[in-house]
């Protein structure tokens, strides 16, 4: 039997979301650990989480090699249930240890950095994720590099939605590299898969109604608090009578774009989405609108490719 069995998706979340690759076995036995890079040449962290013992897992943050020889460690345990935050406290602990030989560099060292002399103060990046964009006298900055899923989805996030192509990324991640691509950002990586690579825009979101959600397990009652939200919020949409399931939601000169819940059974629902102009903002809109809802297990997919899954957008 697989102890880990209940712990996978979130562990495979923060391995996929980070880039690395989550090793199963060690000794003959089932494990569960990967590996986060440090600088060049030589540092390399390692997060591991062992199997839980009366409702209860622990996770360990370690360092395998650092440049400057310190041997670095520590580690975690609580209920199962809160195995996500244990995880995000070693990504913090592994950023902190990778920051540690830098504190004399420019704030945007790293793989995500605002291009020079680009920036035009709009503000969106700061307010899209403060804790990663900095506003400075002439430019806006990277002030750290984001680590946890929800910080690198949020500076993605930042970059597709800055009002000029100026935070850009180097790094050499294969995930990060084709998420760009996919969202038709390729040309914002120093070294990107492919410049030519289709734009694959994930138009399909499941999810789950969890204990803690607001929401109702009926695709008209989920239709209409977000129809409701949405008003609220400013924007315009267009009554019931066009489809109590569907809502077609404007925020930019009655320009409308749909949005349609259905029952997808075993507890899950969907939202599907369509916009001949702005597909990528409507889907923002609508994955910020359920993460509010506390929903669970999201999942975004492009219609026709079972390839394109992924909890994030883009």
């Amino acid at each position: 039997m697989n102890p880990f069995a209940g712990m996978d998706p979130t562990i495979e979340e923060y391995v996929k979301a980070n880039g690395s690759t989550l090793f199963t076995e060690w000794a003959g036995e089932p494990a569960r650990f990967f590996h986060l890079p440090g600088h060049p040449p030589f540092e390399c962290f390692q997060v591991s989480i062992k199997p839980p013992r009366a409702g209860r897992v622990a996770v360990f943050a370690r360092s395998i090699d650092t440049n400057d020889g310190s041997e670095l460690e520590e580690s975690w345990e609580a209920p199962v249930q809160e195995l996500s935050s244990l995880l995000a406290k070693a990504m913090q602990a592994v950023q902190v240890w990778r920051n540690r030989l830098q504190q004399n560099l420019p704030p945007s060292d790293g793989d995500f950095y605002v291009e020079p002399g680009c920036c035009l103060l709009c503000g969106v990046p700061e307010d899209i994720a403060p804790e990663i964009f900095e506003t400075g006298e002439n430019h806006c900055f990277v002030k750290r590099q984001p680590c946890l899923p929800d910080e690198i989805d949020r500076t993605v996030k930042a970059m597709w939605s800055s009002e000029v192509d100026c935070i850009r990324y180097r790094g050499h991640d294969a995930v990060l590299l084709e998420r760009l691509a996919r969202a038709g950002m390729a040309d914002q990586a120093d070294y990107p898969l492919r410049l030519d690579a289709p734009a694959g825009l994930r138009n399909r979101v499941s999810f789950g109604i969890s204990t803690e959600s607001s929401l109702s397990t009926s695709p008209g009652l989920i239709a209409s608090v977000f129809r409701a939200d949405m008003a609220a919020s400013g924007k315009t949409v267009l009554p019931a009578i066009f489809g109590r399931k569907t809502v077609w939601v404007s925020w930019y000169q009655n320009r409308f774009h749909l949005v349609r819940f259905t029952d997808e059974g075993a507890g899950r629902f969907a939202a599907r989405l369509r916009s001949s102009i702005a597909l990528q903002g409507l889907a923002w809109l609508v994955d910020d609108w359920l993460r509010t809802k506390n929903v669970e297990n999201i999942h975004w997919e492009a219609t026709g490719d079972p390839l394109s899954g992924s909890p994030t957008l883009m």
